[in-house]
Parts: C-alpha cells; sequence; structure tokens
C-alpha cells in the first residue's frame, strides 16, 4: 500500500511543479514551467503600456495637467493647444516603447519587476528594509536576462534608458523653441527614468502600500444606535 502511494506521488510530481509563478510575474499568474520573457509578451507589453490602454490615459491625464498650466504657453488655452498636448505625449509614448521594445529584444532581457523576496539570484535574504530600498534601486538600473527559470544573470537596464531618451529627445521635432532645448530634453528623459523608477519601488513595497490605502480608505460601520426604544 506504501509503495503503491509513493509511486503514485512520483509519477505525479511532474505534473504539480509544472504550474508555479515566475519570478516578477503577477501572483496567481501560473505559467507553464517555462518563465522566459517571449517575444509575444514584449510584443502585448509593448502594444499595451505604449500604444493603447495605459498611453491613451497616460497621454490625456498628464496633458490634461500642462493644459490647466498652459505649458508651453506657445500652444495656448484652446482646444487646439489641449490637442499638441495630449499628442505630444501619445507620441513620446509611442517613441519611448518602440526604443524599449527593440533594445530590448535585441538583449533578450526581461523587464518585469521583482521584489526582493522574491529574486531568485539572491540565495541568503536579510531582514529590514534597506536590503529592499537598495534591491529596488537595482531592478530598476539594471534588467534581468530572459531565462526559462526566471533566473537570469543581470545586465544593465539599457532598454530604460533607451526608451526614456527617445522620451526625452523626439520631442523636439514638434516642440516649440521653448521646449525644443537639449535641457528640456534632458528634464523629460529624467521624468521618464522616475517613473520607471517609482514603479520599481511600488512593485517591492506593494503589500505595505495596499495595507496602508486600505487603512485610509476601510469604512468603519457605524456605531450602534443608542438609547433606542425596545
Amino acid at each position: 500500500m506504501h509503495r503503491s502511494c509513493f509511486l503514485v506521488l512520483l509519477l505525479a510530481g511532474p505534473a504539480f511543479t509544472q504550474g508555479r509563478v515566475c519570478p516578477g510575474d503577477l501572483p496567481g499568474n501560473i505559467s507553464a514551467g517555462d518563465c522566459s520573457f517571449t517575444g509575444g509578451a514584449r510584443l502585448e507589453k509593448f502594444v499595451t503600456s505604449s500604444v493603447t490602454d495605459q498611453a491613451m490615459l497616460g497621454a490625456t491625464f498628464f496633458g490634461l495637467m500642462a493644459h490647466f498650466r498652459n505649458d508651453p504657453s506657445d500652444w495656448g488655452k484652446g482646444w487646439d493647444g489641449f490637442g499638441y498636448r495630449v499628442g505630444s505625449r501619445y507620441a513620446q509614448s509611442v517613441a519611448k516603447g518602440l526604443a524599449t521594445f527593440t533594445v530590448g529584444a535585441a538583449l533578450r532581457d526581461d523587464p518585469r519587476h521583482i521584489r526582493y523576496a522574491a529574486d531568485p539570484l539572491i540565495e541568503s535574504k536579510k531582514t529590514g528594509i534597506r536590503p529592499r530600498i537598495g534591491h529596488a534601486f537595482m531592478d530598476w538600473v539594471t534588467v534581468r536576462r530572459s531565462q526559462a527559470d526566471g533566473a537570469g544573470r543581470r545586465l544593465p537596464n539599457l532598454s530604460l534608458f533607451a526608451g526614456a531618451a527617445a522620451s526625452g529627445f523626439v520631442g523636439n521635432a514638434w516642440y516649440p523653441d521653448s521646449k525644443a532645448t537639449p535641457g528640456q530634453a534632458a528634464i523629460r528623459a529624467s521624468n521618464s527614468l522616475a517613473t520607471a523608477l517609482a514603479s520599481s519601488f511600488y512593485t517591492e513595497f506593494q503589500p505595505e502600500i495596499g495595507r496602508l490605502l486600505g487603512g485610509i480608505f476601510k469604512r468603519r460601520s457605524p456605531p450602534p444606535a443608542t438609547g433606542a426604544k425596545q
């Protein structure tokens, strides 16, 4: 009897180990055993973040903020100016995504952020907040090589910096002279890098951020009425 159970578990073992959550992937997103960042996943990330959903929403939001500030003033406060501001940010998003996609595909990198506790490249993990902060910075300035086990070696995040440069300098083609300068392009590129850094920190501290926001927005149940007639 015991021998039969052992054989059943031995044969079923591979089936149980096939499904797993890859490092840097969303919780509950079970893979088929291959954790590499495929070409299809890279294309999907480019389309969703730089061409459709996120890109359109981000361009509209930041374009609206710039419109309220009348920045740049050369475009005025009318609907034409609003369209220029939204369109310029959308074009920057496409240029950034295209550069990131091209360089990332050439290097075969895995751009998914990963938490310190789930990083397979760190064997002995330390407790405390300082290692997590350092890891958030490292996961921003470096990127993992795409690999089936998700443990590809780290290399400089060239795709990130290429995308930031494209986002910053491509706008010089249509911005007015006051914004089409190397200094302004560098500011736009720095903003792109800062956004990526914030994303890395969000991934690292997402559980704490979720608990904090949950505590802030949690609705307290109303206290029981006092003095009510029985």
